[in-house]
């Protein structure tokens, strides 16, 4: 997940099938990340997608589907 803070990218990782982190950092402004990596973290957007359908409605899956990018 990213966020950009006085320019500069701020990340932050979260697995896959935490939808409430996942949701909490959407709220506070962060993006969900479609592709790239930063550090050593694998980018699992698809897995986590494909997680989050089934674990919430289709107006809450709505929030992410918005907040991702690329």
């Amino acid at each position: 997940m990213l966020i950009h803070k006085n320019g500069k990218p701020v990340h932050i990782y979260t697995h896959p099938w935490n939808w409430k982190a996942i949701f909490l950092y959407l709220f506070l402004g962060f993006k969900l990340q479609k592709a790239g990596v930063f550090s050593h973290y694998v980018n699992e957007y698809s897995q986590a997608m494909s997680a989050l359908r089934k674990i919430v409605t289709e107006a809450q899956f709505d929030l992410p589907l918005r907040s991702s990018r690329d």
